[in-house]
């Protein structure tokens, strides 16, 4: 699936202070904050997220340099804040675009910026920084590949800061040419599905002209989707965004059942191959929320190689020694176990639901292969009497195992019985 290569990044990004080759301190900002004060220090903070490309490049080739680890290591204490796991520390400091680097002293910024920098532009700042002076001007310039617009970012602070003053009118316009202006700028598509659609819907909640251009732009999205062909990542990323920020996901539904084949495979014909998967996810998800789970399951696909793709990020994993992997905290295991089972364990559900029961114990032995406790079995047979109709065999070795490991589950063991015996009716779902 298409969260498998996020996880690759987001593993190894968190393992990153732990490695002899990075600027950056493990410390939480508070803790970060006051180490920096006590030593008469700088604060640097790279706020990046792991799917962020510039932020990725960075993280290669801009903080493990050996001149800008010594320069940080006299001169400043260094942390990295990824956006979507600190929303809080993101919003208080308007993060608005990623890379963000800024350095603060005694708790104030003193100078930010945002794009990708070289190792070296880093230092000639801090340096800069440390003189009381902002960024050497002709680096930025020089630095950044693909840079989004300098304007763009202001006018996007521009528009909170309309926002916070009362003047919606001016901010909705503000907001509606970044959005315009984003649609394929490069850096901007984590940012401009998230952050900027997040504020735009806030100030629709507070001020009905914007509720009325955030109707427009989703026609508008529909439109241009309809008619692209290929439908691009750019299309569908922007269509089923608008449909989800305005509980629109019937359309998501509706575009399914218009183009699917006879079988409920979805229509790749028109789709780019690079969104295919994608589209396949977001689908699969639609359906299940309508507990149409057999449709689920035919519309996703291969779900083996969907539930294979999401487990490929440990095989990336194995290649850390046992050292590196003890250093990974049990909030981290815990995260990945999580996503894990929240995204396969459906899957498992839909197959069962669609009599492809060669497919559904295939995946249950993979997320049991990774994680066998028993709260993994007990998830596997929710799913499946949530989701099918089947009394499967496999459900009763799974509820075996799991007592075997500690847990008895009464409560699913009697419900598995009264369906293997017809007492319960089979689950509406397609």
């Amino acid at each position: 699936m298409r969260i498998a290569p996020l996880l690759i990044v987001f593993f190894l990004s968190w393992l990153a202070p732990a490695r002899a080759d990075t600027v950056f301190s493990d410390l939480d900002f508070a803790a970060a904050s006051a180490k920096a004060k006590e030593g008469g220090k700088l604060l640097l903070v790279d706020f990046t997220a792991s799917w962020c490309r510039p932020c990725r490049e960075m993280n290669q080739q801009t903080w493990p340099d050996a001149t800008l680890r010594a320069w940080v290591a006299e001169h400043a204490v260094a942390i990295q804040v990824d956006v979507d796991t600190s929303q809080d520390l993101a919003q208080k400091f308007a993060i608005h675009a990623i890379p963000t680097v800024m350095f603060l002293q005694d708790g104030k910024e003193l100078n930010r910026y945002t794009g990708f920098l070289l190792a070296e532009d880093v230092i000639a700042w801090g340096d800069a920084v440390l003189a009381g002076k902002a960024m050497p001007e002709p680096r930025l310039a020089r630095s950044a590949p693909d840079p989004a617009p300098d304007e763009l970012h202001a006018r996007y602070d521009a528009a909170n800061e309309l926002v916070k003053r009362g003047k919606l009118d001016d901010a909705l316009e503000k907001f509606l040419s970044v959005w315009k202006d984003t649609r394929e700028a490069p850096g901007w598509m984590g940012v401009r599905h998230s952050f900027l659609l997040s504020d735009m819907q806030e100030l629709a909640r507070r001020h009905p002209p914007a509720a009325k251009a955030m109707a427009g732009l989703l026609d508008a999205a529909q439109q241009s989707f309809d008619n692209a062909d290929p439908i691009r990542w750019v299309d569908w990323i922007e269509w089923t965004s608008l449909c989800r920020k305005l509980d629109q996901t019937d359309r998501i539904v509706a575009w399914y059942d218009a183009h699917h084949d006879a079988k409920g495979a979805v229509d790749l014909k028109r789709l780019d191959a690079e969104v295919a998967e994608r589209v396949q996810d977001d689908v699969l998800d639609q359906l299940v929320a309508r507990r149409r789970f057999a449709e689920a399951a035919r519309a996703g696909g291969d779900l083996v190689a969907r539930a294979n793709a999401w487990l490929e990020a440990q095989s990336h994993l194995k290649d850390w020694t046992d050292e590196k992997w003890s250093e990974m905290s049990a909030a981290m295991v815990s995260h990945y176990n999580e996503s894990m089972l929240q995204h396969l364990t459906p899957m498992y559900g839909c197959a069962l639901a669609a009599g492809q029961v060669d497919v559904a114990h295939q995946i249950a032995e993979l997320v049991v292969g990774v994680l066998d406790t028993p709260g993994a079995r007990i998830s596997l047979v929710r799913a499946a009497l949530a989701m099918s109709g089947t009394s499967d065999s496999q459900l009763t070795i799974l509820l075996d195992r799991a007592a075997e490991l500690g847990i008895e589950e009464a409560t699913l063991r009697a419900e598995l019985q009264k369906r293997a015996s017809g007492a319960v009716p089979a689950p509406a779902g397609g």
